[in-house]
């Protein structure tokens, strides 16, 4: 089970520090992955700088929690995850957006695994 935890919880590690090198390499495809296109100068240097940051931190976090007596890494990675489904839900009931269930759901799925990975793995040191 622990083995198992430690996959599940790399996986979106890996994603997120991926799409952060496509936020520093490739940025007009980055927003495109996200469903947006890339801002003009100089709004550009925020869009790539503040959505950079948010996939460096969660994925760099989520990385560095699976180090030995470091599984509580995992929960920053959650709380900003779960800040993010907050906002998302935030934007939809003060009809700014629309509601983007897809993103809500994987954000809210993958803040309970690495919260479930920071339980399972801080046990076990």
């Amino acid at each position: 089970m622990t083995l198992l935890i430690r996959i599940l919880a790399i996986v979106p590690a890996l994603m997120f520090l991926g799409i952060w090198l496509q936020w520093v390499f490739m940025p007009a495809e980055a927003a495109k992955a996200l469903g947006m296109p890339l801002l003009a100068v100089p709004e550009a240097s925020t869009q790539i700088g503040d959505l950079g940051a948010f996939f460096l931190v969660t994925g760099g976090m989520a990385a560095f929690a699976q180090l030995p007596g470091k599984a509580h890494w995992f929960y920053p990675p959650a709380w900003l995850l779960l800040a993010a489904a907050g906002m998302r839900t935030a934007a939809w009931l003060t009809d700014h957006a629309e509601f983007a269930t897809q993103h809500v759901i994987s954000e809210i799925v993958i803040a309970a695994v690495l919260v479930a990975a920071a339980r399972r793995l801080g046990a076990h040191h």
